[in-house]
């Protein structure tokens, strides 16, 4: 079990092609406290993580013209769950399975998940492209062939499926997509 702390700052300004009419959000600090509990027996692994995220200041943003966004929350909680299972065929080869779920409480698109480089929700030929999901499952394979860590050759598999809940003044929609 561990304990984490997170700080991020965020800075949001005004592009020289940003309409007159759009308020930008707010730059703020994001303070994160959060719980890891991981267990690891057989070749397995299970890691379960959850934080809690304050915003330091927050205020409405968008288009002034359409209304502003609805007052979003300065605090959210994102959450996760991962099983793997790593198989060594022999001293050089080795398959690795993995299946995990990304989910979160008053999430707004700040705060969404992501596929990015750096991130758990990384997936491998899926660049950065700002699509965020509020909620995220992948599943992952993968074979490596690593000769005395000079010579690696790596494989992947990767499926993801995500479901971004919005609300709206005329109720709430969901959108699914899954990339290749």
């Amino acid at each position: 079990m561990t304990a984490q702390y997170q700080l991020r700052f965020d800075a949001y300004t005004r592009e020289r092609t940003t309409s007159e009419t759009y308020r930008v959000p707010a730059s703020t600090l994001t303070n994160g406290f959060g719980a890891a509990w991981e267990y690891r027996r057989g070749g397995y692994s299970l890691v379960m993580n959850g934080t809690r995220f304050d915003r330091a200041g927050w205020r409405d943003w968008g288009s002034l013209e359409e209304g502003a966004v609805p007052p979003i929350e300065r605090s959210y909680t994102k959450y996760s769950a991962s099983l793997s299972r790593d198989f060594f065929i022999n001293v050089f080869q080795k398959v690795h399975f993995n299946a995990a779920w990304f989910g979160g409480q008053r999430l707004d698109r700040f705060a969404k998940y992501q596929f990015g480089m750096f991130d758990d929700t990384r997936i491998h030929g899926v660049p950065a492209s700002g699509v965020r999901f509020g909620e995220l499952g992948v599943l992952r394979g993968s074979y490596s062939l690593n000769i005395f860590e000079q010579y690696r050759l790596d494989l992947f598999l990767e499926r993801a499926w995500g479901r971004d809940r919005r609300s709206t003044t005329c109720g709430s929609r969901s959108r699914g997509l899954a990339p290749p």
